[in-house]
């Protein structure tokens, strides 16, 4: 990749219009569970474990924050960093752009994918929620996260999710981050979860930071006043 042209590349997508800034953020607390069943059943049996039952284990068996509320917040960066400290953090092998805000921050990230992988660079995108299918999650070059490789990563890794009790979003954010590594792309768009400076998104240390405007939301967690929200 040269990094010569990319970083011009940003330059002009900061002149036309976003607003650059270091912005740190949220996430989930821990919360102690047992070995996953379908990753036991794989490693007992040697059967291959489906994608809807990796889904399952997803959605039902990590804490998540749609589902449980403030019980799944946690007020630290550990368990994101144990992940990628495991994983040999992939969060270091490519160039990243960190996206934030209130609103918009779904927009602008799926517009400077498109920006950059029109201009020849092989891009990552992670972005929350999805809408149909939990891959969306997790794209390169607009191509969703292959079904095997999700699979393949949490039955990978079925020991160091046991040890870590890490949240749905811890999970799927180091699982994105590995991806991106092994694919080897040459930027990735980052879009923060809940928010805050305690965002499992935050290990990053992109290119760009970018936020598309702070409002009063997650108040409970990130503070009443405007700057503590940020």
């Amino acid at each position: 990749m040269g990094k010569r042209n990319l970083k011009c590349l940003l330059y002009h997508v900061v002149a036309i219009g976003f607003l650059t800034t270091t912005y740190s953020a949220s996430l989930l607390q821990r919360n102690h569970i047992s070995l996953p069943s379908f990753c036991t059943f794989a490693t007992e049996t040697h059967q291959p474990v489906t994608y809807q039952e990796a889904l399952t284990y997803l959605f039902e068996k990590l804490p998540m924050y749609q589902r449980q509320g403030p019980a799944a917040y946690k007020k630290d960066l550990t368990n994101i960093r144990e992940l990628c400290d495991a994983l040999d953090h992939p969060e270091t092998s490519f160039p990243s752009i960190h996206i934030a805000g209130t609103n918009g921050k779904g927009s602008v990230s799926h517009m400077l994918a498109s920006i950059l992988q029109s201009a020849g660079y092989r891009t990552g995108l992670h972005t929350s929620p999805h809408y149909l299918d939990f891959r969306e999650r997790i794209k390169i070059d607009g191509e969703l996260i292959p079904k095997e490789w999700v699979v393949d990563f949490l039955v990978n890794h079925h020991l160091l999710i046991d040890r870590v009790h890490p949240s749905f979003f811890e999970i799927t954010t180091a699982m994105a981050f590995q991806y991106f590594a092994q694919q080897e792309v040459d930027i990735a768009i980052v879009e923060v979860g809940l928010g805050g400076r305690f965002d499992s998104t935050n290990i990053l240390h992109p290119l760009l930071s970018v936020i598309t405007n702070i409002g009063y939301d997650h108040q409970q967690f990130l503070g009443d006043p405007l700057p503590e929200i940020a």
